[in-house]
């Protein structure tokens, strides 16, 4: 299956979305991100350190968001860690990243 083309950037450099408003039909009105697997994408495409990975997913998210206010939708929710992973962390390495 060939790659398809991305959305084309705005003056800006930014991707818009393909889809507008007016030509759009039917949109949600809620969106759903599960941020996962940001550090295997990161090893699979050869990065030094797989924590870049989450920075690259971060930036994914906000160009989601602008796509979602883009065309209106304004309720978007984002999952960035499950309990399964917190269940994976000792206590001082969470603390480290997130406190």
């Amino acid at each position: 299956m060939p790659d398809r083309p991305g959305p084309e950037p705005t003056p800006a450099g930014e991707p818009q979305p393909r889809v507008t408003r007016k030509n759009a039909g039917r949109l949600p009105e809620h969106v759903g991100l599960i941020m996962d697997g940001n550090r295997r994408w990161a090893r699979q495409a050869g990065m030094a350190n797989p924590g870049q990975g989450h920075h690259a997913g971060a930036e994914h998210a906000e160009q989601v968001l602008s796509w979602c206010e883009a065309v209106s939708i304004k309720n978007v929710t984002i999952f960035i860690c499950s309990t399964e992973n917190l269940r994976h962390r000792d206590d001082a390495r969470w603390h480290t990243r997130c406190g």
